[in-house]
């Protein structure tokens, strides 16, 4: 049996600017692992979303240093990459075996009205 690991970007039902909440949680065999920000709080300010030309995007978001990145490419796979605090190394990558969730119109409005994703 292989070993499973899951990452994943979580929601409350409804998030804005101010109410509801926005979490990244990793697990290993079904055990919670990791989770950022470790309080359900809006996500302003916390993570930020990009979408760019080519149609790939990414969630990314700061925690004691660390600099983690959740890019979904629009034409391959996805991947997750962390970076150490003052690491001259490139990142880690984790490749992820998921679709591409990122680019939808509900996850993009759901990054703008929660003030995640700001349109310059």
């Amino acid at each position: 049996m292989e070993h499973q690991r899951v990452f994943s970007l979580c929601s409350s039902r409804v998030v804005t600017r101010t109410s509801g909440y926005m979490q990244y949680r990793a697990s290993d065999e079904g055990k919670l692992t990791f989770m950022f920000p470790s309080v359900k709080r809006p996500p302003k300010g916390v993570f930020k979303y990009t979408s760019f030309m080519n149609g790939d995007a990414s969630v990314e978001f700061v925690n004691n240093g660390y600099q983690y990145a959740l890019f979904d490419s629009f034409r391959a796979g996805s991947s997750i990459f962390v970076t150490a605090p003052g690491s001259p190394q490139a990142p880690t990558e984790i490749q992820c075996e998921s679709s591409q969730t990122l680019q939808v119109n509900y996850t993009m409005r759901l990054m703008y009205d929660s003030g995640v994703w700001t349109q310059d």
